[in-house]
């Protein structure tokens, strides 16, 4: 190559001897580097806590919160169930106060009228205990938030809250022991088969997950029941579903429990609905077909 710095001799500098380049070759690796596979996160990091005061009690407490951008959405589940990649959101969805024993879904966790306030102060206040609530852990594992949605119903039936409030707690119940049977799943699948305990502790979990499968169903149940009453006697939105998707919830829930006609009538009124979106349109007329199926199947069974 030709020198280009010829010239600079007269200024003290004479590198002839080296090899000097102007641009660096790329110095290949003596062995491919391994390929990445990908890239799995911990709960933590999606998640903070957020400081909050009472309106109830006026106490401070903290809650823990998705945070705001991280979690991606994956397909829903049939009953419109969120999914998340890595971890379980379900899980976070509902404030309780470890005071005085308040608890609401986050978006009902508000100043109560005076009589609402007189309910939970006597019938749940007074002999609330924070036991497990108030242990310090990065992350609510799917027992920790089973127990604190049960205590957000239980608050609206004490505060005698809406009947579509009542049953979309249900559904959201149902979702998170739905994770939890996942996770149970999950646990049995990486089992030693050659242990000797192997079928002992096999045994173990589907014991646990049959019992989980089973109140499940009873959350669901619950939630078909209240929805349905809800439609008859309340306005829309509830709890920030329009008529299209509270339709769409009853129908997959009547689907579920082999109520056929209310599933059927449900399905042709949002596919002949003027106000319902594509997607939830798309939706329904995949359920049915199902629905089809399934009708033909019990017929032949």
């Amino acid at each position: 190559m030709d020198n280009l710095f010829s010239g600079l001799e007269k200024f003290g500098i004479n590198l002839e001897d080296d090899d000097l380049k102007v641009f660096e070759e790329e110095k290949k690796p003596a062995q491919a580097a391994a390929a990445k596979g990908p890239v799995v996160h911990e709960e933590k990091e999606f998640i903070l806590d957020k400081s909050l005061n009472c309106p109830l009690c006026g106490g401070e407490f903290k809650s823990k919160i998705i945070r705001a951008g991280k979690a991606k959405r994956l397909e829903s589940d049939w009953d419109l169930r969120p999914r998340f990649k890595d971890f379980d959101g379900n899980k976070y969805g509902v404030t309780l106060c470890t005071n005085c024993g308040y608890t609401a879904l986050d978006r009902y966790f508000k100043a109560l009228p005076v009589v609402k306030e007189k309910l939970i102060k006597e019938k749940i206040s007074s002999t609330f205990k924070p036991e497990d609530f108030t242990k310090d852990s990065e992350i609510y594992d799917h027992d920790m938030s089973i127990a604190r949605y049960k205590m957000a119903l239980l608050n609206t039936i004490v505060k005698k809250g809406a009947v579509s409030e009542r049953a979309y707690i249900c559904l959201k119940t149902a979702w998170v022991i739905r994770g939890k049977i996942e996770d149970l799943n999950s646990q049995k699948n990486k089992l030693d088969k050659a242990a000797a305990d192997f079928a002992q502790k096999a045994k173990e979990i589907d014991d646990k997950i049959k019992e989980c499968e089973k109140e499940e169903n009873s959350f669901l149940a619950n939630a078909y029941e209240g929805f349905t009453k809800a439609v008859a006697t309340e306005s829309f939105p509830m709890c920030g579903m329009g008529e299209a998707t509270v339709d769409y919830l009853i129908a997959v829930l009547a689907m579920k429990f082999k109520k056929y006609a209310t599933a059927s009538k449900t399905i042709a009124n949002i596919l002949q609905s003027k106000t319902a979106g594509k997607q939830i349109k798309e939706k329904a007329f995949d359920r049915k077909e199902e629905l089809v199926k399934m009708i033909h199947e019990d017929k032949n069974s």
